[in-house]
């Protein structure tokens, strides 16, 4: 039990009180406690990346795990490149050719962005062709993270955002594939807080 101050006359009575003895005035403690709740959610911290209506950068950990990936493609194509008589040419090759796929998807993985409101999502990307999807949480139907061994040493995670939208299912010599709405590759505690806040203001 606490004691509270009668907004009507000053004194000090307690929080369980249903009125104030010295003049009567009624006290609702479930008010009281409402608004402490209120407090304390909207006092809830943000991700220090994370920025509401600003345009946030995905973070240099998920350019380093695109950059790796690729990596462990050309040792790949090196082991069976080296099998062959023309192994030294082979491999000149495929190195340049990853070189220049790495070099656009440094500059893709920079052109990058999202912007978060109170009730959507706005992903903003593409080099030469600038692409902007608004997605409005009320229309999200399912959100997934997902981490693979790479991704865990970098400490990121890709989250998926699924809508009822068509523009979901391509199709592909005749056979139907569904992709999400929505990608992105964040920090482990921002993909995390990003999911639950897009629940939360659906």
């Amino acid at each position: 039990m606490s004691l509270i101050k009668c907004s009507e006359c000053g004194k000090e009575i307690s929080d369980k009180a249903s009125s104030c003895p010295s003049c009567g005035n009624p006290i609702h403690p479930q008010s009281v406690e409402g608004d402490e709740n209120k407090k304390a959610t909207e006092s809830e911290p943000l991700p220090h990346t994370i920025i509401l209506n600003q345009k946030i950068k995905i973070p240099w950990a998920a350019r380093f795990y695109g950059l790796t990936l690729l990596f462990i493609i050309l040792l790949i194509i090196t082991f069976f490149f080296s099998l062959s008589k023309n192994g030294t040419v082979a491999f000149c090759v495929a190195g340049g050719f990853i070189f220049w796929i790495a070099l656009w998807l440094l500059l893709d993985y920079a052109c990058i962005s999202y912007v978060i409101s109170e009730h959507m999502i706005t992903i903003n990307s593409g080099i030469l062709i600038k692409r902007s999807k608004s997605i409005p949480f009320a229309g999200v139907q399912n959100i997934n993270n997902s981490r693979d061994p790479i991704s865990m040493i970098f400490g990121i995670s890709k989250i998926n955002i699924w809508t009822a939208s068509p523009s979901q299912i391509q199709i592909n010599n005749g056979n139907s594939e569904n992709a999400p709405s929505g990608l992105l590759l964040l920090r482990d505690d921002d993909a995390v807080w990003l999911k639950d806040y897009i629940l939360k203001n659906k």
